[in-house]
C-alpha cells in the first residue's frame, strides 16, 4: 500500500464557496499554516518562475530553485511577499485553473487602480505589505464574485 504525496496544489486546495469572503479568509489560513518551501512550490506550480520572482522582489528566477530547496531568503520581506502570492493564489484556484490565477496577478485590475497584484505586492515594504494586501484582498473578493 503506497501513500501518494500531495501536490502543491493540493496542500492549499480550499473548497469552492458561493461567499468569496470565505474563500479569501481560508486562502490566507492555508498559508499560514504552511511552509516557506511549500508555498513556494505551489507557486512554481501553478504561476510559474517568472511571476514567483517578479512578486518576491527578485531580478531574476535564478534564486528560486534553492528556495524550492529549502532555503530562505535573507529579507523577510520576500518571505512575506511570497506568503502574500500564495495567498491570492490560493483563493483563485478555488473557483479557477492556474492560468486564470496568474492571469489575474499580472494584469491590471479595476479595483487596484488598474494595477497589477504582483506589482503592488513586489512594490510593498514590511511597512506597508498588510495595507496593500488589504487592498489586493479586496480585489480578490471582488473577482470571485463576477
Amino acid at each position: 500500500m503506497s501513500m501518494l504525496t500531495p501536490t502543491a496544489a493540493e496542500l492549499f486546495r480550499i473548497p469552492a464557496s458561493v461567499d468569496a469572503d470565505q474563500v479569501v479568509q481560508a486562502a490566507a489560513s492555508k498559508v499560514r499554516k504552511r511552509t516557506f518551501t511549500e508555498q513556494v512550490e505551489l507557486l512554481l506550480t501553478t504561476v510559474g518562475p517568472r511571476i514567483t520572482a517578479a512578486g518576491a522582489g527578485l531580478k531574476d528566477a535564478r534564486q528560486l530553485p534553492a528556495w524550492r530547496r529549502g532555503e530562505v531568503p535573507r529579507e523577510d520581506i520576500k518571505l512575506d511577499r511570497v506568503a502574500a502570492l500564495a495567498e491570492v493564489t490560493t483563493a483563485v484556484l478555488a473557483d479557477y485553473p492556474a492560468s486564470v490565477a496568474a492571469s489575474f496577478l499580472r494584469g491590471s485590475q479595476p479595483s487596484l487602480d488598474d494595477h497589477s497584484p504582483v506589482l503592488m505586492i513586489r512594490n510593498a515594504t514590511e511597512k506597508d505589505l498588510h495595507k496593500v494586501m488589504s487592498e489586493v484582498r479586496g480585489a480578490v473578493r471582488a473577482f470571485l464574485q463576477g
